[in-house]
């Protein structure tokens, strides 16, 4: 097994496919130093993903300022034998425990004095004490507001006709 957790590894292939959704992707296989097992990072090249999918890319060797993106599935060795920054860790999805892999691109840092700010927004939260619930009106609830039909363009006789239906079929709107 994988170990898991930030390293570097060398790609050893990639290929361009696309997912059940029809979003394009860049899998790049690649082994983790002292590995064996290889495991592949997946580059999506959906339009809110592309900035950070040409971090990812460049980090593999590949520039897209003197590259095209077909280049990537004309030549399937393009990216083979450069080493990159991997993260292995473990994704729960429907239950099902498995191992996955990011290309690792710089994190973002906090300014200091952002962080200092919110230190003391924090502790002046704490210090004021938890804020106390508003009391529930006592009574019964208050009857449903009516409202109209759920398309405003509908003419005032039909709305009458859907009206009668949806209150004949226990329909609540």
């Amino acid at each position: 097994m994988i170990g898991l957790g930030e390293t570097k590894g060398t790609i050893v292939r990639h290929y361009v496919g696309v997912n059940d959704n029809g979003n394009p992707f860049v899998a790049v296989v690649i082994r983790p130093r002292g590995e064996e097992e290889t495991i592949t990072a997946k580059v999506y090249l959906t339009t809110k993903a592309l900035r950070f999918a040409a971090q990812q890319l460049a980090l593999c060797g590949f520039d897209i300022n003197t590259r095209e993106v077909q280049d990537l599935e004309d030549h399937p060795e393009l990216l083979a034998g450069t080493e990159v920054p991997i993260n292995i860790y473990e994704n729960e999805f429907n239950g099902k425990v498995s191992t996955k892999c990011d290309i690792a691109v710089p994190r973002p840092t906090v300014d200091k004095a952002k962080l200092s700010d919110l230190t003391k927004a924090m502790r002046a939260a704490v210090t004021a004490g938890p804020t106390k619930p508003q009391p529930k009106p006592k009574g019964p609830a208050a009857p449903a507001k009516p409202r109209g039909p759920a398309v405003a363009d509908v003419p005032s006789s039909r709305a009458a006709e859907l009206d009668a239906q949806a209150s004949e079929e226990d329909i609540p709107f």
